[in-house]
């Protein structure tokens, strides 16, 4: 039987595997486009590796939610089978997506605040925070009108 102690050096390592995991399975979600297609798959792992719950409801110790709902599929203890692991983890991840999405939503519209310019007109922001004036079509026309021009010269 195991002592408290190597349970818990246990969910030590669990814990530390599982950040180890998260690292390549970040770098490989930087390539997917539109940031909540590319946080939701990083909820998904995250919920799924770091959801913990009681193994038997007469026990203190905690196991990863995943490793319950495999365990109670195999070897079902009580009724639920396993939706008793796969709930916790769908929970964990829905309120980390809300709260990960509401961040972005913020930070967003902080980047994208606009500024006044000198004619009194509003520009938006880029990322880096320069500005950037965008040619209107009449300023194009000009320019292609004095390249002609300039060119009859010659």
């Amino acid at each position: 039987m195991y002592t408290l102690e190597n349970y818990q050096w246990g969910l030590v390592a669990y814990y530390i595997g599982a950040l180890l995991i998260m690292v390549p399975v970040w770098r490989v979600t930087r390539v997917l486009p539109w940031f909540p297609v590319r946080w939701f798959f990083r909820v998904v792992f995250v919920a799924a590796l770091l959801t913990p719950m009681i193994v038997y409801r007469d026990m203190d110790f905690l196991a990863p939610a995943w490793g319950v709902a495999v365990f109670e599929m195999i070897y079902p203890q009580t009724g639920e089978g396993w939706q008793r692991g796969v709930w916790p983890m769908v929970v964990v991840g829905c309120l980390l997506y809300a709260l990960v999405l509401a961040i972005w939503l913020v930070i967003r519209r902080r980047r994208n605040k606009s500024v006044s310019t000198e004619d009194g007109s509003k520009e938006r922001l880029s990322k880096k925070g320069f500005s950037r004036k965008e040619p209107t079509l009449s300023e194009i026309m000009s320019e292609q009108g004095d390249v002609k021009q300039a060119g009859s010269d010659l």
